[in-house]
């Protein structure tokens, strides 16, 4: 996929493409017939990922939205905060936890679970790491009753392609002609707003958010940046290749 297919259009295309496919959208592993797991990570802000669940409501697809408890650009402390998640989860999708390593010292792993979990009211299921590249991926978090979804099973077992930093390693539209099982991530912030490039991405997004917090959109959009250079680390970490 090439770094100007970012789009509500295309995100749109890409689903109808899979049901094409025969894909179902599944949340467990299911073996019998094609499985699509959905994933979304946000990373930027909260209320571009209630437009996404919207738009996949209406196509007929649930997904895992994992979110982060601690974010320099968003809160999941407010009432508005509040009923973006319970807007997610009134379109039929999960909540889980975007595990944030850098603030494991003042709120540990299961404090992060437990935190989410009292503010959805819900148990959660799923979760996935923020930043695997840049914290290394941690391995040894995993509890019997949560699902990792950078777990064996989601990435050996399952096709893994993600939109991270907008330079996909593969285009999700091969992978449906050529796999069973795919455990798609993406970023709802990139498809809503759009770019050809990170850059331009970034000066879009700078409209959406107060203007004391540009500065920390910027430093992230140069992690992501940093990043990409990275990838044969996640790719040997979590992948096996």
């Amino acid at each position: 996929m090439n770094s100007d297919k970012f789009s509500v259009e295309e995100y749109k295309k890409n689903i109808e493409l899979m049901k094409n496919r025969g894909f179902r959208f599944h949340l467990t592993s299911n073996f019998e017939e094609k499985s699509m797991l959905m994933r979304h990570d946000i990373d930027l802000n909260l209320e571009i990922s209630v437009q996404m669940s919207e738009i996949e409501k209406n196509m007929g697809v649930r997904s895992i939205y994992c979110i982060m408890v601690k974010n320099p650009l968003y809160s999941i402390d407010t009432v508005k905060a509040l009923s973006h998640l319970h807007k997610i989860m009134a379109g039929g999708h999960e909540i889980g936890l975007h595990y944030d390593p850098a603030i494991e010292s003042a709120m540990p792993f299961e404090k992060q679970l437990a935190f989410l979990e009292m503010k959805i009211g819900r148990s959660i299921r799923f979760f996935s790491q923020h930043q695997p590249i840049k914290h290394r991926l941690q391995k040894n978090i995993f509890m019997e009753k949560y699902v990792d979804l950078y777990g064996k099973m989601y990435t050996n077992e399952y096709k893994y392609i993600s939109d991270s930093c907008m330079k996909p390693r593969e285009d999700i539209r091969d992978a449906v002609k050529s796999y069973d099982r795919v455990q798609y991530l993406t970023h709802p912030e990139f498809w809503i707003i759009g770019g050809k490039s990170l850059d331009e991405f970034k000066s879009k997004m700078e409209k959406k958010i107060e203007a004391n917090k540009i500065p920390v959109l910027a430093s992230l959009v140069e992690e992501m940046k940093e990043s990409i250079n990275e990838r044969g680390l996640i790719d040997s970490e979590i992948l096996g290749n």
